[in-house]
């Protein structure tokens, strides 16, 4: 009774996903109807946009008390399921997040060496972590049907290797500098593959 609010991060509000996925899930916990909640789409900062929604709300004394999270099925959904048939005329060119990607490393002079140290460093901090059982409360072991339990962030490289990260040709651009060992994963809740 006393949350006052859920916000929730998805990127694909389509199918199972669709019809305000955090007020319903909410709902379906047989929690209190008198709770607000709403359902947000910033693309791949859904969820942290959810958390910074729910500060702020809590910072300027609106609330007190809010949930915020995001979940995605990507199993369940293709990718672009929600995309229109074609996109409105817009003043923008939209482009693919790694197209994106490769004009924010042009604009910023981020060197192909520099992310690739980058995503070594993180892989083996998020090695060390793994290790170390950091997230092990924060991870329920999923069965897959063949029976193999998944318990780990299977995305996480263990151990690195700074030398293979490195011959990896570039994925959008012939002469870029975003590869699938220096972008972010595109994770599903039962098979993680670099994109």
């Amino acid at each position: 009774a006393e949350v006052e609010q859920i916000i929730g991060g998805c990127v694909t509000q389509a199918g199972e996903q669709a019809g305000n996925l955090a007020r319903n899930a909410w709902l379906s916990r047989g929690k209190g109807w008198h709770t607000g909640g709403t359902t947000i789409d910033t693309q791949c900062g859904s969820s942290q946009q959810a958390l910074h929604f729910a500060a702020q709300a809590i910072l300027a004394g609106d609330m007190d008390l809010v949930i915020a999270g995001g979940t995605e099925m990507m199993s369940h959904q293709p990718l672009g399921a929600d995309y229109p048939a074609a996109w409105p005329d817009l003043p923008y060119n939209l482009v693919h997040q790694g197209t994106s990607a490769e004009l924010m490393a042009e604009k910023w002079h981020l060197s192909r060496e520099a992310l690739d140290d980058y995503a070594y460093n993180s892989h083996l901090r998020a090695m060390q972590a793994i290790q170390q059982g950091f997230f092990d409360e924060q991870i329920i072991p999923v069965q897959q049907p063949n029976g193999r339990v998944v318990s780990t962030d299977e995305g996480v490289r263990i151990p690195p290797d700074r030398e293979k990260i490195g011959r990896l040709r570039p994925v959008f651009k012939p002469d870029g500098v975003i590869t699938a060992g220096n972008a972010s994963p595109a994770s599903s809740p039962l098979v993680v593959q670099i994109s």
